[in-house]
């Protein structure tokens, strides 16, 4: 709990330019952007509860800054059956193709790995691979 208030308070915002299937969108301070293929961020957090593997579509989640007890309910609707979405802070879409753009610095990480931080512009897809195991 403490790593989660010392990031919260330590965190900046940056401006996003969102575009998802030809649609913009421009949050002046977005604090919290996830893009999900699948329902579970973080070892079994429910954060996107409508993403599906299976189909081509991502989901994306845009939170801007909020204070700390907007935060703290957020997680509470998180934790009770991702009725988060439903809040009117949070901003969820869902498409095939995303684009955004930062124009400031910020850190970034993709599957748990950092990507260090840096001005993102980034478009992004599903793209099926087939295996055999």
């Amino acid at each position: 709990m403490i790593s989660v208030a010392a990031v919260f308070f330590q965190r900046r915002t940056v401006p996003l330019t969102l575009t998802i299937d030809h649609q913009k969108h421009f949050f002046q301070e977005a604090f919290l952007i996830t893009v999900n293929s699948h329902p579970y961020f973080g070892g079994g957090i429910n954060i996107s509860p409508k993403a599906d593997p299976r189909n081509t579509a991502l989901d994306l989640i845009v939170l801007e800054k909020q204070p700390l007890y907007k935060v703290l309910w957020l997680i509470l609707l998180l934790l009770y059956k991702g009725r988060h979405l439903e809040h009117k802070d949070v901003y969820y879409y869902n498409g095939i193709n995303v684009h955004l753009q930062t124009s400031q610095q910020s850190f970034a990480q993709a599957d748990g790995e950092e990507l260090g931080k840096d001005e993102f512009d980034v478009t992004l897809h599903k793209v099926t691979r087939y295996f055999w195991c």
